[in-house]
């Protein structure tokens, strides 16, 4: 768990407990959240000029009548704005949705309706390129979105991660087992 540094849009950060039968045990917080409040664990590239590719497992499961968003979180530090790629109860059940800040939403890139929902999310930048992908298994993956790396998040990304935004005042925390959790590339 040292490994990732911890941000929130409001006071409250998520609650985390690195346990060594599953892995990181995550929760949207101790305390419930309303406007769009985004709340990451994350690592910082050391290069972000250079590719990577992120991929983690991330079981999730959120209250439906409360607007959440959880899953894989790339973050431009220097502008602010986070794009997450994972599951989505508000519009349709998976999303690669955009963020202007840890406290404001920004629109969508790409939204899905999938029978069974995903649990392995990855992200992969190339080049100029950001590919987004999702997968059952973590061996065969879909692609479910594809952008400039700078067409949204202006700055690239640099901090990359996993989290929840909450758009509503949850009465229940959502939350995500994270077990496998693997960022490689020249930009780490």
């Amino acid at each position: 768990m040292s490994q990732f540094t911890f941000s929130s849009g409001d006071a409250n950060q998520l609650t985390v407990a690195d346990d060594a039968d599953v892995g990181l045990m995550v929760k949207s917080g101790p305390a419930p959240a309303g406007g769009d409040v985004s709340r990451i664990g994350y690592r910082t590239l050391t290069n972000k000029a250079l590719d990577w590719d992120v991929m983690i497992h991330a079981p999730i499961t959120m209250n439906d009548s409360s607007y959440q968003k959880a899953g894989l979180f790339l973050m431009d530090s220097v502008g602010g704005r986070l794009t997450v790629c994972g599951q989505n109860n508000e519009y349709a059940p998976f999303g690669v949705i955009h963020f202007n800040s840890m406290t404001s939403y920004g629109g969508g890139l790409d939204m899905h309706n999938f029978s069974l929902q995903p649990t392995f999310y990855r992200a992969s930048c190339v080049g100029s390129t950001l590919t987004y992908y999702c997968s059952h298994d973590g061996k065969n993956w879909l692609q479910v979105g594809q952008t400039g790396i700078t067409d949204f998040l202006n700055n690239r990304p640099d901090r990359i991660g996993f989290g929840f935004n909450i758009a509503s005042n949850p009465s229940l925390p959502s939350i995500m087992t994270i077990d496998c959790f693997k960022l490689t590339g020249p930009a780490v």
